[in-house]
């Protein structure tokens, strides 16, 4: 068996959360960076360039964000970051 192999099945719950979390995590991106635009040009009826200046903007709030949440996350630890970024985005989930 593969060093790999051994490391994985010695720790397979962790993988499986690990997988568990990273696919949310997913979820939460993809949905508003790759569908929020088709939402804004079929259902809203915006233009390609009103579309276009949403999205920079989003996109650089993300760049920000992950910025400043890296820093946040060397001081309150990653865990408790994650779980407080998690809980903030909820709020926005009906918007």
């Amino acid at each position: 068996m593969t060093p790999m192999l051994s490391i994985v099945r010695a720790h397979l719950g962790l993988v499986l959360f690990a997988i568990v979390v990273m696919t949310a995590f997913n979820f939460l991106a993809h949905g508003t960076q790759d569908l929020y635009p088709t939402y804004l040009q079929v259902q809203r009826h915006l233009t390609v360039n009103e579309v276009t200046a949403i999205a920079i903007v989003y996109n650089i709030g993300a760049m920000v964000g992950g910025i400043g949440c890296g820093t946040l996350s060397q001081h309150i630890g990653r865990r408790v970051t994650i779980v407080i970024m998690a809980l903030l985005a909820l709020p926005t989930i009906p918007l």
